[in-house]
């Protein structure tokens, strides 16, 4: 998350920066600058900035992901993955060794 976060900042900041010089520069001639492209601006830069404050509470509170980590790779994050998988599967077959094992005992003691 930290990485989104990044860049929603640096787009904050460029909104930020980019408003109001597009204020000054749609100036007419008698001074009056465009409303409503700036309008856009400033509720882009508001759209922005809350999804920046979201991303950073977000990440406070998370454990860092594979990507989070400069010395992660994201095949830590295969790796979690497959081994959970492989557990699934062994769970599985356990399961149905222990089934027939029960269905088993009961036909011997049958005997």
């Amino acid at each position: 998350m930290k990485v989104e976060a990044w860049i929603f900042g640096s787009l904050t900041i460029f909104f930020l920066i980019v408003t109001p010089i597009y204020w000054f520069m749609t100036a007419d001639a008698s001074g009056v600058p465009e409303i409503t492209g700036t309008v856009a601006l400033i509720l882009t830069f508001f759209l922005v900035f809350m999804i920046w404050a979201y991303l950073l509470l977000v990440a406070r509170r998370m454990q860092p992901r594979p990507e989070d980590k400069k010395e992660g790779e994201i095949a830590e994050d295969e790796e979690k993955r497959t081994e959970e998988q492989v557990q699934k599967i062994t769970d599985r077959f356990i399961y149905e060794l222990d089934v027939a094992h029960r269905a088993k005992e009961a036909e011997l003691m049958e005997v």
